[in-house]
């Protein structure tokens, strides 16, 4: 998986990727969110040049989250939902003050020690 420059991420790119794993397709999630179904297959190939990952896989007339897609999901929709415990026994180890616990992955080495070089982007 590719690890985001956060400064360069578009955080709606979030309720794309909600929105396609909730509705199990792209025209649906469309629908939902008021989007042409072009503009949502854009921001799904954003999302997919941001993780390197396809994210879903057509299987028949649905579109099915892949490994890596699927423990994405509760932070992202705890993310949509809004602040959350990011200081005291709600952040995790490691992780920057504020930084959003879903986003811990994207920027903090496994050993949950954030790097210079994935918060610069370098």
């Amino acid at each position: 998986m590719n690890k985001p420059n956060l400064a360069r991420v578009d955080l709606n790119l979030f309720v794309v990727f909600e929105a396609i794993y909730a509705e199990g397709g792209i025209t649906r999630a469309a629908r939902r969110l008021n989007l042409s179904q072009p503009a949502l297959s854009h921001a799904l190939a954003r999302l997919r040049g941001l993780f390197g990952d396809a994210l879903f896989a057509r299987h028949g007339r649905a579109m099915a989250p892949t490994p890596l897609a699927r423990p994405l999901i509760e932070p992202a929709r705890e993310a949509l939902r809004g602040p959350g415990p990011t200081t005291g026994a709600g952040r995790s180890r490691g992780a920057p003050p504020g930084l959003p616990i879903w986003m811990k992955p994207m920027i903090c080495e496994p050993s949950g020690t954030p790097s210079a070089a994935r918060i610069s982007g370098s």
